[in-house]
């Protein structure tokens, strides 16, 4: 280890021997500095992206939820508008996090890596900066450890004198000492006194010499750290305009799409007209809503035909059904009766089935079966399909 390495700061003061190291380090946290940047920008898009897809997942949610609600007419309108606004603020969001990792943090990414040149050992830009401290601080350090040296020799030599002429007086008072002792006690701190103005005056020599070294050494100091201080002004500046452009990024109140999404919103709103929605009620649901009132209808004997389907039970067939084809007049013969009725059933027992009767499938025989014709033919016609109707039931 050199006398230069093995001085002992006694503050934390620039000027003292290898207190420069704190301004070179700053080069190595500026470095750190810009990535930690950039982590936080990276960390506030993160955010910004996951505010707008929260956005666009709520209003996708309450859009299906509105839509199969109970609300309606312009106060839906005016719930929808909400679920508009964040649609569009989904946009605004995902752009402020495009802009933030795509031209701010790319900025300071690319500005670090043009400033800050890593080596073996280091940053090359540290490694220049200690070496103008060290060229500077070289000559200054060894007159230095030489004022050190000194003082420490001159502050022995104090003590040693100081340690003589104690013993010097104890042994004047001390009958038990020779007084060849004595003398060589007295010749002991003369020699020790001579020895200490010898140091004292070495020590303010080196002084002198340290002292006449002084201004070149403050000179070169604050060359060097005028050069440290203008390379860390690069990165105050840069970071200054970064955190400008951020917050410039970050104000979406001059998004030009700002105005215009609230504008839209608070115009739907105001749109919103009770009135207008309890008369579409009225209209769709309420007391203006059309009617078919009952009406006086006369009798027709138009008939449609009637197809009715077969109840499955035990021993029915697909086929077991009575399907009425045709009507013959009362006055044909008994015999062309029993043809019709024979000629209209498949098989030899029926199966009626019982169907609803609505008004669009009325049939006025139905009520023919309960009444009593005044003639002959009538009853003749009306027996023969009552035989079918009886056979056909189980």
């Amino acid at each position: 280890m050199s006398e230069i390495e093995a001085i002992v700061a006694s503050s934390d003061s620039f000027w003292e021997v290898g207190q420069y190291k704190r301004t070179v380090k700053r080069v190595e946290d500026g470095h750190k500095l810009c990535d930690e940047l950039m982590k936080l920008i990276a960390e506030r898009a993160d955010i910004e992206k996951a505010y707008a897809k929260s956005l666009k997942a709520w209003a996708k949610k309450w859009n299906d939820s509105i839509g199969k609600g109970p609300e309606y007419g312009t106060m839906q309108a005016s719930w929808m508008a909400f679920l508009h606004e964040a649609d569009q603020r989904h946009d605004v969001q995902m752009s402020v996090r495009d802009k933030m990792m795509n031209e701010v943090y790319e900025n300071v990414k690319k500005w670090q890596k043009e400033v800050y040149h890593k080596s073996v050992m280091g940053f090359k830009e540290s490694k220049e900066f200690d070496e103008l401290f060290k060229k500077a601080q070289k000559p200054w350090a060894k007159q230095y450890a030489k004022v050190d040296k000194a003082k420490k020799e001159y502050f022995l030599s104090c003590k040693n004198k100081k340690s003589a002429e104690i013993q010097e007086n104890n042994a004047k008072s001390d009958q038990a000492v020779s007084q060849d002792q004595k003398a060589k006690l007295t010749d002991k701190v003369e020699r020790l006194r001579k020895e200490v103005e010898a140091n004292r005056q070495k020590y303010q020599h080196a002084l002198d010499e340290l002292n006449h070294v002084n201004p070149k050494y403050m000179e070169d100091m604050t060359d060097a750290f005028s050069r440290c201080q203008e390379f860390e002004e690069k990165r105050l500046c840069f970071s200054k305009e970064t955190l400008t452009e951020l917050s410039n990024v970050l104000n979406i109140s001059a998004d030009l799409r700002m105005p215009q999404i609230y504008r839209d919103l608070h115009s739907t709103i105001a749109n919103a007209d009770a009135g207008k929605d309890l008369k579409w009620w009225a209209k769709n649901n309420g007391t203006e809503m059309a009617m078919n009132w009952p009406q006086f209808e006369e009798y027709s004997e138009e008939l449609k035909s009637i197809t009715k389907k077969s109840k499955k039970g035990v021993g029915a067939d697909a086929g077991d059904t009575v399907m009425l084809t045709s009507i013959q007049p009362a006055s044909h013969d008994t015999r062309a009766n029993d043809n019709w009725s024979t000629a209209s059933r498949p098989n030899s027992e029926y199966r009626s089935v019982a169907a609803p009767v609505s008004a669009s499938s009325y049939n006025p025989f139905d009520e023919d079966d309960e009444e009593t014709p005044s003639n002959n033919g009538s009853n003749s016609h009306q027996q023969s399909r009552r035989s079918v109707s009886s056979q056909s039931k189980p």
